[in-house]
């Protein structure tokens, strides 16, 4: 707290100092103290020989303590907070601690503290993993990666307090077995229609959202009718799910009753207009069929998971918490245009699975990396957990 005290009377020009103080203005400014400087702790392990028996002894170095000199894990949370949370480039993140800490480093020791911190972050991983399987709702996207200059995959799975990202080479049935979650899921998968996601026997949930970007391109290139009604019975059925869902009770079957009828309706309104393709007598070869009608066949189909938010109070309208999750990738993405290696690849996507879900669980993200780098990751609490 700093006082400014007037000294002399702004009228007579007397000394103020024995006046009568009236009242107190005050302003506040928030600013950073001094940049913190680098604290260096040595550790020294004595050496003591037995006057009865001549043995030497020396005392133990803390576990974490390996190396003649080393970073401490505060200041290396700093750093993969800067890298994989900020997306801050390795050679501007090293410029970044001289500049803050008077530090100078190189980018290789930032890409040694990403393997050093995944490996850390192993039993986090597998904690997730197995989590998620037992988990009554997910949600699946995947999107591409570059990897050592070739195409590779990045698979996420989240729920709103919990992200899995995988990184594979293969997009389909392969590496979705290979991540091991879907082929022994029970529950509901948020996602959209591409098919490897639907040869899993868990029950399925289109993300509306999309449904209804497709629905919109019919609108542009046919001018019918149908489509716009479509999107219009899904935005209603939104608004119904948040009135009655939220308050904890179900949508009268009577509504879900008409809903589903009037969904059908238009569906067969959709058929009507969009008959199925000629097949000319002496051709041979499937004839290829619209966009609108193979969209149709698919709304029909699989209506039951069009329409699954209705019924399932956990169960989306969209699959947007996917799409979020695979946004910050991305990100990354267009900041460093690809990975040179895949086992770097990897470990990034297993430093922002933790980074995602401990900013979904409200955690603070330099401390939870600092406990990582300390063996000591935050885990899921035992609430997730299913005995």
């Amino acid at each position: 707290i700093e006082t400014h005290s007037p000294e002399f009377c702004s009228c007579c020009g007397k000394s103020l100092q024995n006046g009568i103080i009236q009242g107190i203005e005050k302003r506040q400014v928030y600013d950073l103290p001094p940049p913190p400087s680098i604290e260096i702790t040595e550790h020294q392990s004595i050496t003591i020989i037995c006057r009865h028996c001549g043995v030497k002894t020396s005392g133990f170095f803390p576990q974490d303590v390996t190396q003649p000199v080393q970073y401490g894990p505060r200041i290396k949370a700093y750093l993969s907070y800067l890298v994989h949370y900020q997306f801050i480039p390795y050679e501007r993140a090293t410029e970044a601690c001289f500049d803050l800490f008077g530090v100078s480093l190189s980018p290789g020791t930032i890409l040694n503290l990403t393997h050093t911190l995944s490996e850390k972050l192993k039993s986090f991983q597998d904690l997730v993993q197995d989590t998620l399987k037992y988990e009554p709702v997910i949600h699946n996207d995947e999107t591409g990666v570059r990897v050592e200059g070739k195409l590779h995959w990045l698979h996420v799975t989240c729920t709103p307090l919990l992200t899995h990202y995988s990184i594979q080479t293969k997009r389909g049935a392969e590496g979705m077995k290979k991540i091991g979650i879907l082929p022994d899921f029970k529950g509901v998968s948020v996602h959209d229609f591409w098919n490897p996601y639907l040869s899993y026997p868990c029950s399925h949930s289109f993300c509306c959202a999309h449904i209804i970007r497709e629905l919109n391109r019919v609108v542009e290139e046919t001018s019918q009718e149908w489509p716009i009604n479509l999107i219009e019975l899904l935005l209603q059925a939104k608004e119904l799910k948040e009135t009655y869902h939220e308050d904890g009770v179900p949508i009268p079957p009577i509504i879900l009753n008409c809903l589903k009828n009037d969904y059908d309706e238009l569906i067969k309104k959709g058929f009507d207009q969009n008959p199925p393709p000629i097949i000319q007598s002496g051709k041979r070869g499937r004839k290829k069929k619209t966009f609108a009608r193979n969209l149709l066949e698919r709304l029909d189909i699989w209506k039951e998971g069009v329409l699954h938010f209705t019924d399932e109070p956990l169960v989306p309208f969209d699959n947007n918490l996917a799409e979020r999750d695979i946004r910050m990738i991305k990100v990354k993405m267009k900041i460093s245009g690809g990975f040179r290696n895949y086992s770097t690849a990897v470990a990034v996507a297993l430093i922002r699975s933790y980074i995602s879900t401990i900013r979904k669980n409200g955690e603070n993200v330099i401390e939870s990396i600092s406990s990582a780098y300390d063996n000591n990751p935050w885990v899921p609490s035992k609430n997730y957990l299913v005995v």
